[in-house]
Order: C-alpha cells, then structure tokens, then sequence
C-alpha cells in the first residue's frame, strides 16, 4: 500500500515537469497574441495575423488544460479510489514520493543551460515581441520632456569586439558619477524604471563571464545592453543575412534615442559600451547631442587572435546551449559565434576569402572596421595598449575631455602578456599595419590634454 503512494508521488510529479513545455507554448502564444494587438500600424494583413495568433493562443490553452487535467488523475486515484481510508502515513509517503523528481533533477542531471526554465521563459516573452517592447518603452519615456535632448550629456564608449571596451567601461562606472543599463535590467531592457521596483540585486562581481577571460560580472554590472533599443526601434532593418549594415538615424530618430538615454540617467551623464554604435556613428557625431564617443583598438594581429578565439569558444558554447546564441541574437551581439556576421562597412566587406576558423578572416574584419573608423570626426581614439599600461592618463585624459568628476586613485594597471602571432597574407597584414599606424598617430589628439 505504502509503495504504491510512493510511486503515485513520483508519477505526479513526473506529470507535472511534463506540463512545463505545454505552459511555456501557452505563455509564448498568449504574449504573441497581445503582441499582435499591440501592433501601430494595422495594414490589411493585421485581420489575418490576429486570427492566426488568437487560433494558435486558444488551441495551446485546451491543450495545456487537457494535459493539466490528465497530471492530476494520479492524486485523485489515490486519494478516492480504491484508497479511501489513506492514513497519515500513507499520504507522507506520497509527499516523499513527490520531491524524489525535483531533487533528482538538482542533484543528478547535469543542467543544459545556466538560465533556468522560468529565466529562459521571461526572456522569450518580452525580448521576442518588438510591438511589446515598443508599448513598455512609450511607458519609460513619457515623463521624459521632448527639449531635454540639449542637456543630456553622454559618453559612448565603442570600438571591434576584444578592444578593451568592457574593461574601460567598468573602470569609468566603478569611479564616475554615471547611469548605465546593467545586467540586472534584463530583460526589461526598453523599461527598467519599472523592473527596478521589483529586481534590484546588490553589487556583486563574483561570476567570471561566458569570454572566460577573467573578467568579473554580476547582476549589476555594466554591459552592452542599449543595442536592443536599436534593434527594437528599427525592427532589426539593419540585420541582414550577409552582416550588419551601416544606417543614418534622422533628427527625430536621435531625439527619441536621446530620451531614452534621459529615462535611465535621470540627470546623471550616461555611459554605454556598445561595439556596433559604429554602423551610426556618423549620424551620430553630426547631431549636436551633446555626447562624447571613445573608440578603442588593439594591435592587429593580437586583436584578430582574440576574436578568432572567442568565435571559437562561443561556437562551442552555442552548441552546448542554444539559449547562449539565442541571448546573443537579442542584443544585437554578431561579433563571434554561430551567429557572427560582419560589419558591413564598405564594398570589401561583403567578401572574404577565408573562412572565419583562419586568422585573416578576423584580420579582415580588423580592416575593415578601423578603416571605416579612422575616418570619422569627433571621435576620440584610445590604444587598448596605452589604457592597459596606463589606466590613470587614460581616465584623466576622459575626465578633461569630457569635464566629468572621475576617481583617479588606486587604479592598478592591467596585466597582459604579449603574444607572438603568425599572418599568412602579408599584404593583409601589412594593410593592418599602416591603419594601425595612423590611428596611433589620431590617438594623440586625446592625449594632448595632458600636456602640460
């Protein structure tokens, strides 16, 4: 007798982890649906595509009630019939019974992803829906006046994937007075002024992040998360299958950019690290809005080698657990990966003649991006070498450029070990060398507000 309320309680629970994709099909076409709805632009395929997603929303609730109704047969069975007179003892059995599945999956099956189910969910519902996302964004902004856009002062930190741009940006916010999306923001990302009420976890810094290269992250870390506005905003026009294209933001497109800017920094300047400003950023620099960009760059060779690394590393991660690559695609990260598309920059960077397990393929990218870069105005370039070697000059260098208070005590260089690497295409590599050359020489320029 007591076996069987023990195998009841195992099969009841078994049951219900059955339910979870049911509910999460559920969930995802009922937000679809309300998507749909929220839609501003309702042409003539808007009848159909609603009764598409009301369809789809209807059958998946009939579906997840007829399994829900099926999970429970179990508990009715043993508690009715034919084990009427069930005992204390008989039900404690049953309640054991119940938690054997919960705690074989914690402790015995080796996790796919290190998002939970729930996590995964949550971000599905609200970084999949742009006409979601857009209504949430309206709700961030509207306290936010249209003629703020003069006054809201911002510091863009940029430059090619592995230029030092995460650790700028982490040095510049543990030591300035400045707002920026974190991690804790996900995935609420158009609305965090809301979410905060709700998430706000403390700054810690414990975890090492998916690069593996020794930085530490936390919840409230600061990290290229403003891309998704972009992506949002834009309806993802500029993704393609052939790389990420160069695009002009009008005065109207940057006024609302702006404004969200304001809605998270509410008075303080904001800062963003985010690798793919450069696709606007000549729209940007000849808009008056008040904003100072910074872009890094690596040796050459050293930089290629990193990326070509990571697209290694990321590859594998991908494979292991899709939701990486999933997460990546959200915030616009095509740098490396099984996602990774190139900069669409100039007429070169629609080809290539290495695929990108070589070297050069990543060298390539290298060209292309800091070409296109260098010729830019109202930029301020930074050596990732200099900034390792000397963090003090470098944020001091920010600091009077940009007339904003920064900490310069107790900032410890950075440890780096120089590797040597090998280039098959010296005409390639010899190309790298004269824009690395010239950019050094542009690098000065920020630099000249040290001298005495």
């Amino acid at each position: 007798m007591l076996v069987v309320f023990l195998i009841g309680g195992i099969l009841q629970s078994c049951l219900i982890l059955w339910l979870k994709k049911p509910f999460a099909k559920l969930a995802l076409s009922s937000v679809a649906l309300l998507d749909t709805l929220l839609m501003e632009d309702k042409d003539d395929a808007f009848i159909g595509m609603l009764e598409k997603k009301m369809k789809s929303s209807i059958w998946d609730l009939l579906v997840f009630l007829a399994l829900t109704l099926i999970s429970i047969i179990p508990t009715i069975f043993l508690l009715y019939y034919p084990f009427g007179n069930s005992n204390s003892q008989s039900i404690w059995f049953y309640l054991i019974g119940s938690i054997i599945p919960f705690v074989w999956i914690s402790y015995f099956v080796k996790k796919q992803s290190d998002y939970s189910f729930l996590a995964q969910l949550i971000h599905r519902l609200v970084l999949n829906h742009y006409h979601l996302g857009l209504w949430l964004l309206k709700r961030q902004v509207r306290k936010i006046p249209t003629d703020k856009r003069s006054t809201q002062k911002s510091l863009i930190i940029t430059g090619l994937a592995r230029a030092g741009t995460t650790a700028l940006t982490k040095t510049l916010y543990k030591n300035g007075d400045f707002s920026s999306l974190d991690y804790s923001n996900m995935p609420f990302l158009l609305y965090p002024r809301l979410w905060k009420y709700f998430y706000n976890p403390k700054n810690k810094e414990n975890k090492e992040r998916a690069h593996k290269d020794g930085v530490k992250v936390g919840l409230s870390s600061v990290e290229a998360l403003e891309e998704y506005y972009f992506k949002v905003t834009s309806n993802d026009s500029y993704i393609r299958s052939e790389g990420l294209h160069v695009y002009s933001l009008d005065s109207n497109n940057w006024n609302d950019y702006i404004r969200y800017q304001n809605s998270i920094s509410l008075g303080k300047t904001y800062l963003a690290k985010n690798n793919n400003q450069i696709l606007r950023l000549k729209s940007l620099t000849s808009e008056n809005t008040n904003s100072f960009i910074f872009i890094l760059f690596r040796e050459p060779l050293e930089h290629a080698n990193s990326l070509l690394q990571q697209h290694k590393l990321f590859c594998s991660e991908q494979n292991k657990d899709p939701f990486v690559l999933e997460y990546m695609n959200w915030l616009g990260h095509h740098e490396f990966g099984l996602n990774a598309k190139p900069f669409i920059l100039n007429e070169k960077s629609h080809s290539s003649n290495y695929n990108k397990e070589n070297l050069e393929y990543w060298l390539e990218r290298w060209v292309d991006y800091y070409s296109y870069a260098s010729q830019l105005y109202k930029v301020n370039f930074i050596p990732y070498e200099y900034f390792l070697a000397s963090p003090h000059n470098t944020l001091k260098a920010i600091s009077l450029i940009t007339n904003e208070s920064i900490n310069l005590d107790n900032l410890e260089n950075f440890n780096k070990s120089k590797k040597e690497i090998d280039c098959l295409d010296s005409a390639l590599q010899k190309e790298a060398t004269t824009i690395y050359s010239d950019l050094m020489i542009k690098s000065k320029d920020t630099f000249k507000v040290l001298e005495p």
